[in-house]
């Protein structure tokens, strides 16, 4: 397993891996490492650019109660990019592909903070 920075380094050196420059993955989770990589395989799948908008950093106007994002096992993605008739397929392949163990949600869809929730939450 690689140790934090060098995951963090590997990803930034990856061009189709995009991070905002406020994003925390130091602390991310295998599980959740595990989740980006599927991830950026369906967005590089539909030719989108990969870009995740929050790691364990808190995202803008998030609750102020602990969450997954705390734990290293939850992320954020950009999605407004995504043109809204590919939008469905793309959140159904990243639930298929992640599996029943990770939640996916579109979080504020169509405001200027719309994101793809993911979080490594076993039932």
């Amino acid at each position: 397993m690689l140790a934090p920075a060098r995951f963090i380094s590997h990803l930034r050196a990856m061009r189709t891996i995009q991070l905002k420059d406020d994003v925390i993955l130091s602390g991310i989770k295998p599980m959740a490492a595990v989740a980006i990589f599927r991830a950026g395989f369906v967005f590089w799948r539909y030719g989108f650019d990969f870009v995740i908008t929050s790691g364990q950093d808190r995202p803008k106007g998030a609750d102020l109660n602990k969450t997954l994002h705390d734990d290293g096992l939850a992320f954020d993605l950009r999605s407004k990019h995504v043109p809204r008739p590919n939008l469905p397929g793309l959140l159904s392949d990243l639930r298929h592909i992640l599996g029943e163990d990770y939640d996916v949600v579109l979080e504020n869809k169509g405001m200027e903070n719309e994101h793809i929730h993911i979080e490594h939450d076993p039932k």
